[in-house]
């Protein structure tokens, strides 16, 4: 439905305190490696929580307000949760084998 209204979330929803509130730590460093945060910061490996929830709010809005983003502005941009992605990603879902991949396989069951 998403697809066929074109809703695209990037041009309606930006994560706030409150949504990274309710990540740990490791979702929140995945997060800010996925949003160009991490790019520019080095590790994060001694931010608190509370420290990356506080720059990763901060990225975001920086990233939306600017005229000229740069490239983890960009990145941040475009980012979304996977849940908010179109079509859906099913994480859970077994990886697509590609068409050569399946094409030798059925070669090597029919000798």
């Amino acid at each position: 439905m998403a697809r066929d209204l074109s809703v695209d979330m990037k041009n309606h929803w930006r994560p706030d305190a409150a949504f990274f509130g309710k990540r740990n730590r490791e979702q929140l460093v995945g997060i800010a490696k996925e949003c160009g945060y991490a790019d520019g910061n080095g590790s994060l490996g001694g931010y608190k929580k509370s420290e990356l929830i506080s720059w990763l709010v901060r990225h975001f809005v920086n990233a939306h307000s600017t005229a000229e983003p740069t490239a983890a502005q960009r990145k941040a941009r475009q980012w979304l949760p996977e849940a908010m992605l179109f079509p859906a990603v099913d994480p859970n879902a077994p990886a697509e084998i590609d068409e050569q991949a399946e094409s030798v396989a059925e070669v090597t069951e029919e000798d």
